[in-house]
């Protein structure tokens, strides 16, 4: 089943910080098409309804996560980061 994607303002507040390299844009366009396609597929935060998906950093690409839950019809984004610092820039 598809599910509708919408994102809180805080979303947005945090994608704003991430830096506009090529490298994050393409992190960040396969970790949306990730949650969107298979959002059960991040597992949910300890005693949480919050799940987390997330990538691997890799020489120039970040290591992403995107926080989120979903409902029956819906998938709200929360916030995105990179995490780790442990990449090459």
């Amino acid at each position: 089943m598809r599910r509708r994607v919408t994102a809180v303002a805080a979303f947005y507040e945090s994608l704003a910080t991430l830096d506009e390299s090529q490298e994050t844009l393409e992190v960040f366009k396969t970790l949306m098409l990730r949650v969107a396609t298979d959002p059960e597929r991040g597992p949910t935060l300890p005693g949480m309804s919050v799940r987390v998906m997330k990538t691997r950093g890799y020489g120039p690409f970040p290591p992403l996560r995107i926080f989120y839950w979903i409902d029956d019809d819906t998938v709200y984004l929360l916030e995105v980061d990179v995490y780790g610092q442990t990449y090459e820039t």
